[in-house]
């Protein structure tokens, strides 16, 4: 229906994000009505299985089914930042981080799929403008960025199922300058910027520590406190309590001036990869730090 919805307003660059549980649930399917070979399965059909069939003849390689244990929202919102692409959600704007609320439309369900007419308010145009404003590059050209995501969430699978090592050594010198983690960098670039990954900021806490820093503060998002859209690898942050300070930053505040502000006033220093250019005089009172 969503789908449809599009194809009636005359807009065909559609991709469709979905688990790959979904995928597996039709070809079982598909098998417990005799049209594959049998395995044993004791499957039941499911009678909206041919919706997927027909997506997928309509869409070819823009149905995309994500890996289990992937995170949808993390690859839906790569891949909108790759090729300028809007999101269809009914999921809150600030749950996504890496890209602007400007991207996000939420739906609703009545008897059927609607969008609303002035998405973002009456100031900032209605829904056609909005979906005409944005050009999606060629449909060749979007498969190839979808393939080259998947072959990086793929990549960063292999990083996933390495073995943690939770026990932590730490040094007896205490007298270390403080030290700020940027969260969301380290999460995001560890994470190969397609998943936020807990496990790369576990990983600088834990290699500080081994240096002998004790005044250790990690930078993070709010909404990624909880979020299970940041994998399973969130639950690593009750150990991460133990040995360090994590400050939650809600989405009105900048989190990047809290840090530079931070770093100033207790003379501490900045581990990330954003080199601040949208604050030049703190980035030239800090460029040592």
């Amino acid at each position: 229906m969503a789908v449809q919805y599009f194809w009636n307003m005359n807009h065909t660059n559609i991709i469709v994000c979905a688990p790959e549980w979904m995928k597996m649930k039709q070809c079982r399917s598909v098998e417990a009505m005799g049209l594959l070979n049998e395995s044993g399965l004791n499957y039941f059909p499911s009678i909206e299985t041919h919706y997927l069939f027909g997506l997928q003849d309509h869409l070819q390689d823009l149905l995309i089914f994500i890996p289990s244990g992937a995170s949808e929202l993390c690859f839906m919102e790569a891949l909108a930042k790759r090729i300028d692409g809007l999101i269809v959600t009914q999921l809150d704007e600030d749950t996504f981080t890496g890209i602007s609320n400007k991207r996000i439309i939420q739906f609703i369900f009545t008897d059927t799929f609607i969008l609303p007419k002035n998405p973002k308010g009456k100031d900032r145009g209605d829904l056609q403008t909005i979906l005409q404003s944005n050009s999606v590059d060629e449909v060749d050209a979007v498969a190839k960025t979808i393939e080259q995501l998947k072959k990086t969430r793929k990549d960063y699978s292999s990083i996933q199922n390495e073995t943690i090592n939770y026990g932590i050594y730490t040094s007896e010198d205490h007298n270390l300058p403080r030290v700020i983690i940027d969260g969301g960098n380290v999460a995001k670039t560890h994470g190969l910027n397609i998943v936020y990954s807990w496990r790369g900021i576990f990983l600088a806490v834990q290699h500080f520590l081994g240096k002998g820093h004790h005044d250790i503060k990690v930078y993070v998002s709010i909404c990624r406190k909880y979020s299970k859209y940041t994998m399973d690898e969130y639950k690593l942050q009750k150990h991460l309590k133990h040995y360090c300070h994590i400050v939650y930053v809600d989405s009105t505040t900048d989190d990047d001036c809290l840090m530079l502000d931070d770093a100033k006033t207790n003379n501490g220093w900045i581990v990330t990869n954003d080199e601040f250019r949208n604050y030049k005089q703190q980035r030239k009172d800090m460029k040592n730090r």
